[in-house]
């Protein structure tokens, strides 16, 4: 009897840590490197604009009402159609040939979006069910859904200096802890916080992406770029 108290409580102890200190930033997206670097920006289907706007890397020029936004860097991701209005993003990785989104529509139901990178500044939307539903990306006057990208995040990347480094859950050293990570490790910017001094080191925090789709905060003075 003694016996099965002490392994409940010790259980009880076990999700308890890994509840406070192991579990991902704010939202549980999946969102990989790859999807980020590509897909992420303003996507239009013409390369004027005539419009600015803040988003989570900074200042953007974007299209009044013509422009297609995937913002995988926000504490909320999400794609905003001219037509549509704005939409939670679940996932967002790369699969075989193509890139998937998977969205959440006002009704809670989850669509998934397939796109393939044509160039590095040109995607193209598969017909799938949301997009036959969406009157801006089908669009009978266009042969193909091809978007043209005008603005998006410049990629950067770091990678700590030394090894057991950690990852947390906010710019700040009461950010629970993520996990440690390894000294190799390739970290993509998302953003920068604020600057201060820790133990005689003076740096930003800065939002990051790692290769296992962790979205995290790390001090920048203990990191390096590549």
């Amino acid at each position: 009897m003694k016996r099965n108290k002490l392994i409940k409580y010790f259980i009880i102890i076990c999700c308890l840590l890994l509840f406070n200190n192991f579990g991902l930033a704010k939202n549980a997206v999946l969102i990989n490197q790859e999807a980020y670097k590509k897909l992420c920006g303003i996507w239009t289907r013409n390369k004027k604009f005539n419009s600015e706007s803040l988003f989570s890397w900074g200042n953007s020029k974007i299209l009044i009402n013509g422009s297609l936004e995937i913002d995988l860097g926000h504490e909320t991701p999400y794609l905003q159609s001219a037509s549509w209005g704005s939409f939670e993003i679940i996932k967002a990785f790369k699969e075989n040939d193509f890139f998937a989104i998977v969205i959440r529509f006002f009704d809670k139901k989850e669509y998934e979006l397939k796109i393939s990178l044509i160039d590095n500044d040109t995607i193209l939307f598969h017909e799938t069910e949301f997009v036959k539903m969406d009157p801006f990306l089908n669009n009978p006057h266009y042969k193909k859904n091809l978007f043209y990208k005008i603005s998006g995040p410049i990629i950067k990347y770091y990678r700590p200096k030394t090894s057991n480094l950690r990852l947390r859950s906010e710019p700040s050293l009461k950010g629970n802890v993520i996990r440690l990570l390894n000294k190799d490790e390739k970290l993509l910017l998302i953003k920068k916080e604020q600057e201060e001094t820790i133990d005689g080191v003076k740096g930003t925090w800065i939002k990051v992406l790692s290769e296992k789709d962790e979205m995290g905060w790390c001090f920048d003075g203990f990191l390096e770029a590549l």
